[in-house]
C-alpha cells in the first residue's frame, strides 16, 4: 500500500511547505510583476515546478 509522505524536503514541513511555494510565486510574479500572458506564465511554471522538484 502506498503511503503519502508529508515531508520530503530534509524531513521537515516548514522546508517542504517553502519548496512548494516557489512555483505558486513565480506564477504570480510572471503575471504581476512582468506582465505575461497568462498561458506563458503557465507554461514557464511548469518549467520552474519541474526544476524545483527534480532529484
Amino acid at each position: 500500500m502506498w503511503q503519502q509522505l508529508y515531508t520530503p524536503v530534509a524531513g521537515s514541513v516548514g522546508w517542504s511547505a517553502l519548496i512548494a511555494v516557489i512555483p505558486i510565486l513565480f506564477f504570480f510574479w510572471a503575471l504581476a510583476v512582468r506582465r505575461m500572458k497568462g498561458h506563458v506564465a503557465a507554461l514557464l511554471t511548469i518549467v520552474v515546478r519541474a526544476h524545483a522538484f527534480s532529484d
